[in-house]
């Protein structure tokens, strides 16, 4: 994915640009690439740990050893470890190439995982906190300040008009949801979770 952009951008010129980048390293059967050598916890080792993480999906997971819950939630982290990595070394890039500071960054979930949290496995079965709790990190642009932090529960339908209201796009947003900006434009005022 950072190489298909990275090619797109080298063709762009100065002009705005808007771009969705979908990783889904963090999903099953949660093994990682070839020649990643950093693991949490148990890895995989053997034949057998290699087909629980590619038939996860498809088992039945409550009879599932401790070991291979162990295995597959520690694989799952080492995923998301990947996907750190990944975007890691596209931000190392974007600043190379002087664009990560006039570039509005929003990292984000369409959703998380359950491990046998309430006795789920996977995800798209319940609105428990395991599922529904997701990262949401904005930064990059001036007016984003640095390290705030907002404990108030907020939606991701609301990233739409905070992109907008942010960029101070000509008119009322089109977008629904209250913009996000709010949290850092005023930090006096208990602003309460979004809607």
């Amino acid at each position: 994915i950072n190489r298909v952009f990275l090619r797109w951008l080298e063709n762009q010129s100065a002009r705005p640009f808007f771009s969705f980048l979908n990783y889904i390293d963090a999903h099953d059967p949660y093994q990682t690439p070839p020649g990643f050598d950093r693991h949490f916890g148990v890895k995989p080792e053997s034949d057998e740990d290699v087909e629980t993480l590619r038939t996860w999906h498809h088992r039945k997971r409550h009879d599932a050893s401790a070991h291979q819950k162990d295995l597959v939630l520690d694989s799952y982290d080492d995923c998301l470890s990947v996907l750190d990595e990944h975007l890691g070394k596209l931000f190392d890039e974007l600043e190379r190439r002087g664009r990560l500071r006039d570039t509005l960054v929003v990292i984000t979930s369409d959703h998380g995982e359950q491990f046998g949290e309430h006795g789920r496995y996977g995800h798209g079965n319940s609105l428990y906190r395991p599922e529904i709790h997701v990262p949401l990190v904005i930064f990059g642009t001036s007016g984003v300040p640095a390290g705030l932090r907002v404990s108030a529960p907020v939606s991701t339908r609301t990233i739409a008009a905070t992109v907008a209201d942010h960029l101070e796009m000509a008119g009322a947003s089109p977008f629904p949801g209250r913009s996000l900006t709010r949290f850092w434009n005023d930090r006096t005022t208990d602003l309460g979770a979004d809607p």
